[in-house]
C-alpha cells in the first residue's frame, strides 16, 4: 500500500515472481532443483508447440532425402586433421614392442593442469574427459612412465604422477647392459625424483638414464604389474650445502608433465577407450529460432530428445563445427551458435608437432574473425583448433578453425554462425530411453 492509498500494480510482481523461479534452481537441495530442471523441461517442450512448423520446409525435406549410409550426407571429418591426430597420437602412445602392452591396449586421453591452484603440480593430473577411465594403470607418454591412474571417492579418475609425496618406485639407472646401479626412486612433492639407498660401488654420473624395475611378483597375484624397462628421467645432481659429506643425485624427467596435452592411458581387456564411446551422427535441418533475442546467435532443430539429442550435442556441417545443443525437448532443440559470445567447447590446438588441450570460450567478435579466450601456451598464434571428443555427443576432429594474434587478442579465423540449412547432428545412443 502506497502513501497516497494507490495499490501496486499487478504487472510489477512479475519480476519478483521470475526472480524467485530462477533462485530456486541455485538452492542446494537436490529435491527442488529436481522440481525446478522439471518445471524448465515441461516449459521447453511446450514451447515447442508455438514455434512454426518446419517439418515441411525445403530444408527438412532434403535431409530426410539423404541415404541413410552417409555416402551423399555432407563431410563428417576433414581427412586432414584426422591424419595430423593420428600423427601427434604415435609420439604419445608408448613402442608396442614392450611388454607394457600386457593384455591390454593404451589408449590417449587429453589432462589438464593441476587438479586445484592450491594443489601443487607434482602430485596430480586432471583427465580432461567424461569417459569411465580404469584405476590402478600406468600412464605413459611415449617411453616416459607419468604415473598412475587412481580412482577418487567422488566417483572420478585422477592422475597420480610419480613424484607425488611419499611415492616410492624401484628403479635403476646407469648404462643399460653395461652399468647399473639401482636405487629408490623417492617423491618429496617436488617436479624430480630423490635418489636413495643406490647400490654400492657403481658411480652415477649426470645424465643417466633412469628406468622403472618391476618388483618381485607376490604369491598368488592374479595380475603382475608389468612396467619395467619404461624411463622415468635422467640422473641430475641435486642442491647439497657446502660442505657436505656426499652428494644427492635426483631424476629429472624427460618431459615435464605438467606441459603435456595428452597422455597415454592403459586399459584392461573390455574397457572401451574413451575414443570408442559411441557417438552417432545423423543429418537434419538447422532452422532460424523465433523466441531468442534476435542479437544473439541461437538456432533450431526439428528434432529432440526422441533422437537422442540432449545438451553438449555438437552440430556440424563440411567436417566443422557450427554450434552445440544447450537445451532438448520433444520434436525440438536449442542450438547456440560458435559465433555466440559465451559459446563454450572442449578443444584442443594442433601446433608446434602437439596437441595442447583446452577450454575454448568466445569472447566476442572481430573484424576478420572472432575474439576468443588464448590458450595455455605461448606458440598457439597460427595453430589449428580442433574440437576433443567427450561423451556428451562432441566428437574428436570437428575443426572450429586457425587462431591468430591481433594487438594483444587471440582472435579465431575460419568460425562461423551456424548456417541455415542442412547440417549433421551428433547423438548418444540411447539417450530418450535411458533418461526415461
Amino acid at each position: 500500500m502506497m502513501a497516497d492509498g494507490l495499490r501496486e500494480p499487478r504487472p510489477q510482481r512479475w519480476p519478483a515472481l521470475l526472480v524467485l523461479a530462477g533462485v530456486s534452481g541455485m538452492v542446494p537441495l537436490p529435491l527442488l532443483q529436481r522440481a525446478h530442471e522439471l518445471v524448465e523441461e515441461i516449459a521447453f517442450t511446450g514451447r515447442g508447440l508455438l514455434l512454426p512448423d518446419g517439418a515441411e520446409t525445403p530444408e527438412v525435406q532434403a535431409a530426410e532425402q539423404l541415404s541413410p549410409d552417409l555416402t551423399s550426407k555432407p563431410r563428417l571429418l576433414d581427412e586432414r586433421v584426422v591424419t595430423l591426430l593420428e600423427e601427434l597420437r604415435r609420439r604419445v602412445l608408448p613402442p608396442p614392442s614392450r611388454g607394457w602392452q600386457r593384455d591390454g591396449r593404451f589408449g590417449v586421453i587429453p589432462v589438464g593442469g593441476g587438479v586445484a591452484p592450491r594443489r601443487r603440480e607434482a602430485e596430480e593430473l586432471r583427465a580432461a574427459t567424461v569417459a569411465p577411465l580404469p584405476p590402478d594403470e600406468p600412464v605413459f607418454h611415449g617411453e616416459q612412465l607419468i604415473g598412475f591412474s587412481r580412482a577418487r571417492a567422488d566417483g572420478t579418475t585422477r592422475i597420480e604422477r610419480l613424484t607425488r609425496a611419499g611415492a616410492r618406485l624401484l628403479a635403476c639407472a646407469g648404462a643399460p647392459g653395461r652399468r647399473e646401479a639401482r636405487f629408490l626412486a623417492v617423491g618429496d612433492g617436488t617436479p624430480t625424483l630423490r635418489v636413495a639407498l643406490a647400490d654400492h660401488g657403481v658411480a652415477l654420473a649426470e645424465g643417466d638414464l633412469a628406468w622403472v624395475v618391476d618388483p618381485p611378483t607376490a604369491p598368488g597375484a592374479a595380475i603382475a604389474r608389468d612396467i619395467g624397462g619404461a624411463v622415468i628421467g635422467r640422473i641430475t645432481r641435486g642442491t647439497t650445502p657446502e660442505g657436505a659429506a656426499k652428494e644427492e643425485w635426483r631424476v629429472e624427467p624427460l618431459v615435464a608433465p605438467e606441459l603435456l596435452a595428452e597422455v597415454a592411458l592403459r586399459f584392461p581387456p573390455g574397457f572401451p577407450l574413451p575414443t570408442e564411446v559411441g557417438v552417432y551422427p545423423f543429418v537434419t535441418a538447422l532452422l532460424p529460432d523465433g523466441v531468442i533475442d534476435p542479437r544473439r546467435s541461437f538456432r533450431r532443430l526439428p528434432h529432440g530428445r526422441e533422437e537422442g539429442l540432449t545438451a553438449g550435442a555438437a552440430v556440424s556441417v563440411g567436417g566443422k563445427l557450427c554450434g552445440r545443443v544447450v537445451r532438448a525437448g520433444h520434436g525440438h532443440a536449442l542450438v547456440r551458435s560458435l559465433a555466440d559470445p559465451g559459446f563454450r567447447v572442449a578443444a584442443l590446438l594442433l601446433a608446434g608437432g602437439r596437441a595442447t588441450a583446452f577450454e575454448l570460450v568466445v569472447l566476442g567478435s572481430l573484424e576478420d574473425g572472432l575474439e576468443v579466450a588464448p590458450p595455455p601456451t605461448r606458440d598457439w598464434d597460427g595453430g589449428v583448433v580442433v574440437t576433443a571428443g567427450s561423451a556428451d555427443g562432441c566428437p574428436e576432429g570437428l575443426l572450429i578453425g586457425a587462431l591468430f594474434a591481433r594487438v594483444g587478442r587471440c582472435g579465431l579465423a575460419g568460425g562461423a554462425g551456424a548456417p541455415e540449412g542442412t547440417v549433421v547432428a551428433w547423438r548418444l545412443p540411447g539417450a530418450w530411453s535411458e533418461q526415461r
